[in-house]
């Protein structure tokens, strides 16, 4: 804080049925709470929103984590966020609603969930050899 470095705090989307089931049970407002709370205490954290971007179902291995489709586009989204954030041509708000999520050709050579859970139980069955 004192050295003005940017802290970028990533809300990421989660499944549709998962979101109005937090926003349901009043988890959700609990916890912009105390993103707020802090946010306030800390003027170099931008919150980068991506709660209600449009993450359809089909984009998600589970409720809350995103497939390999899904987080190639919104790690796409978030670097851009940040990357005009940098350089001082992006909103300069401390909160940015990152874009609905657009269907974008497919990213080759990214390891999603199901994949690094196989080269780790491989590493660990190699190692206990």
């Amino acid at each position: 804080r004192d050295h003005g470095i940017p802290v970028f705090w990533v809300l990421p989307p989660t499944s549709p049925r998962w979101q109005e089931r937090i926003e349901r049970r009043g988890e959700e407002a609990a916890y912009l709470r105390f993103v707020r709370a802090t946010r306030a205490r800390s003027p170099n954290v931008v919150i980068l929103d991506g709660r209600h971007t449009g993450y359809g179902r089909e984009l998600f291995c589970d409720p809350v984590h995103l497939n390999r489709a899904g987080a190639s586009a919104f790690t796409t989204d978030v670097a851009s966020a940040i990357a005009l954030h940098l350089a001082g041509s992006g909103p300069r708000d401390s909160w940015v609603a990152l874009p609905a999520y657009r269907d974008r050709p497919p990213v080759r050579f990214v390891e999603d969930l199901v994949q690094s859970e196989i080269a780790v139980r491989s590493a660990e069955s190699t190692r206990l050899r």
